[in-house]
């Protein structure tokens, strides 16, 4: 489990998205499979700093092109399975070690964040 998961996991979305409108399956296609994981990570990059990014894979396949509007909304939405996992994960891993997450340093961290900045609560 890791963050590269995301990208496989929007790769999978966009490839199915590309192979209904046009027929053919970028995730059959390792050049292509990669030009678009390529172009999920930059767009992944630019949504870290802003609220809405494009994907754009000029001639993925058979000449055809594929550019996708995204918002960090339709991002955060579309990873929460992914986040509960990997905080299930985090969980697991504290119970194992014997450790209290109240005297785990980053979630000293995160309470001061949502404390003191715009930031979400860490449970």
């Amino acid at each position: 489990m890791g963050a590269r998961q995301i990208d496989y996991d929007l790769f999978d979305l966009f490839s199915e998205e590309f192979f209904k409108k046009h027929g053919c399956d970028p995730r059959e296609n390792p050049r292509a499979r990669l030009r678009m994981l390529d172009s999920i990570e930059k767009m992944m990059k630019l949504l870290t700093a802003n609220k809405e990014a494009d994907l754009n894979c000029d001639s993925l396949m058979e000449d055809n092109d594929f550019h996708k509007h995204f918002t960090r909304e339709e991002l955060e939405k579309l990873i929460t399975p992914f986040i509960a996992r990997f905080k299930k994960c985090l969980e697991d891993s504290l119970v194992k070690a014997n450790i209290s997450p109240e005297k785990n340093r980053l979630h000293r961290v995160g309470r001061r964040l949502h404390t003191h900045g715009n930031y979400p609560a860490i449970n």
